[in-house]
């Protein structure tokens, strides 16, 4: 059944999905627990979504558009854009502005089943988009192998998504801090322009 983001029920419903499915994983959350939080009948779950496999797939949309929307300055590059900026300005928006969003991210793709691979599809769908404008503008690398690249640039981009207890521990400061924020995103951005490893030995430097 359709919906629309201007029908208040749907609207509470879905935000409501959004952080039970990211807390306790769509099987382990009930329809009714759904509409409490939400504030409403569970009947408003058939009629608005049809079934929770249906408000599952609308919450799977509503994040990748916010994953696409979040990014959508990098679609149209410019040669003289502070990508740097741009990176710390989405990672801002989804996981210091809806914290929600980065456990569902991390719920949907480490499960098993056929939705979790559909959402992965999507973010990939997105990624190679992005990948599609940097190489029209010539600011990507050049590859024999372009889907292993973007899913490398993918996977790295999610780390602090799959991983956030153990790179806050590793790195002694919250990822939803400013600092912690600016200190990932500048190392990642650095890995991403310049790599970590050389192909032959740095030349020794020779003592005063």
């Amino acid at each position: 059944m359709g919906t629309s983001e201007t029908d208040n029920g749907a609207t509470r419903l879905r935000d409501a999905a959004l952080v039970l499915f990211g807390e306790n994983g769509f099987e382990g959350t009930s329809v009714r627990a759904i509409a409490e939080r939400a504030g409403v009948t569970a009947g408003l779950v058939l009629h608005h979504y049809g079934s929770k496999q249906g408000l599952r797939e609308a919450v799977d949309q509503y994040v990748l558009d916010s994953v696409r929307a979040a990014w959508t300055d990098l679609t149209d590059i410019a040669a003289d854009a502070d990508h740097l900026a741009l990176r710390q300005r989405g990672f801002q928006i989804l996981f210091q502005q809806h914290p929600y969003m980065g456990r569902y991210l991390r719920r949907a793709l480490l499960e098993s089943s056929d939705a979790a691979v559909a959402f992965f599809d999507g973010l990939m769908d997105l990624s190679r988009s992005l990948f599609d404008s940097l190489r029209a503008a010539g600011l990507a690398q050049p590859t024999d192998d372009p889907d292993a690249q973007v899913l490398l640039s993918m996977v790295l981009g999610l780390m602090p998504v799959l991983l956030p207890r153990h790179l806050e521990r590793n790195l002694g400061i919250s990822l939803r801090s400013n600092e912690g924020l600016q200190r990932w995103t500048a190392a990642e951005y650095e890995f991403l322009t310049h790599g970590s490893l050389r192909a032959t030995p740095a030349p020794a430097k020779r003592a005063r």
